[in-house]
């Protein structure tokens, strides 16, 4: 049995814009210039994109990946990404 794995909000709101442009995951991968399997991984929130790739995510299709990525990573830092606040002190 596998453990389940929360995926990201910075995934999810990567595969939902790609899905409102109507754009699968080979046509991702082609107009970005990347392997199936790593649009794949971002879309499940397995790997984070370099910053390289992050640039050319926003310029080719649109969406700010480094906004998404700060965003994410600002609300596990001030408290989790339930929003709770609880230390492990």
């Amino acid at each position: 049995m596998t453990a389940k794995r929360d995926v990201p909000e910075w995934a999810l709101e990567f595969r939902a814009h790609c899905v409102r442009k109507g754009l699968g995951t080979k046509d991702v991968s082609s107009l970005i210039g990347i392997s199936y399997g790593m649009v794949r991984n971002y879309f499940n929130g397995i790997k984070r994109p370099r910053f390289e790739i992050c640039k050319r995510i926003q310029n080719v299709l649109g969406f700010d990946m480094l906004k998404a990525l700060y965003l994410h990573d600002r609300k596990v830092i001030e408290g989790g990404e339930d929003g709770t606040n609880e230390s492990e002190i």
